[in-house]
């Protein structure tokens, strides 16, 4: 009688069972917020923006997030972000969504360029409203009425607690 082959080497066996795995989960934690930076077209810096708060809109932090530049992301550039498609659960009437959304937040985008000058701008008038204070110039530290940072003092303060007798 012909002895039979194994089937452990069978191509077909073989391409069955490596379509059918399952993926293996990511072995670090990654927040439900993550998007790895090597998918973010450079140039460009992504944020999560508010458009809800406790279910209810938040249309005016998307205006000023709109005003300053911020972008939506479409949901066509990540298309693991979107949601499956609806339709067999709500027919025709369920219309795709256009931008990424996660708990009430949008994926937007924004030039690092753009991002980088308001900070900067930031920066100096932060500088220039510390430097108005007459007391933070090192000309008015002569002047006896104005506070003093001293970093030389050896003064301390100690808790003292008593303790209570019953009477």
């Amino acid at each position: 009688m012909p002895r039979r082959s194994s089937r452990l080497n069978d191509s077909r066996g073989m391409n069955t069972r490596r379509a059918e795995a399952r993926v293996a989960p990511a072995a670090a934690f990654t927040g439900r917020l993550y998007i790895d930076p090597a998918r973010i077209p450079p140039g460009v810096t992504y944020a999560w923006k508010r458009a809800t708060a406790r279910n209810q809109p938040d249309p005016d932090n998307m205006r000023l997030s709109l005003q300053k530049g911020w972008r939506p992301v479409p949901v066509d550039r990540h298309p693991e972000w979107s949601p499956p498609d609806m339709r067999a659960i709500f027919g025709d009437a369920y219309n795709a969504p256009t931008v990424i959304m996660n708990g009430g937040l949008v994926l937007c985008e924004r030039n690092t360029s753009d991002i980088r000058r308001e900070r900067e701008a930031m920066a100096d008038e932060n500088l220039r409203r510390i430097s108005s204070v007459s007391w933070a110039n090192s000309a008015a530290q002569e002047d006896n009425l104005m506070p003093m940072q001293d970093f030389g003092s050896h003064t301390t303060i100690e808790q003292v607690s008593e303790s209570i007798k019953p009477d």
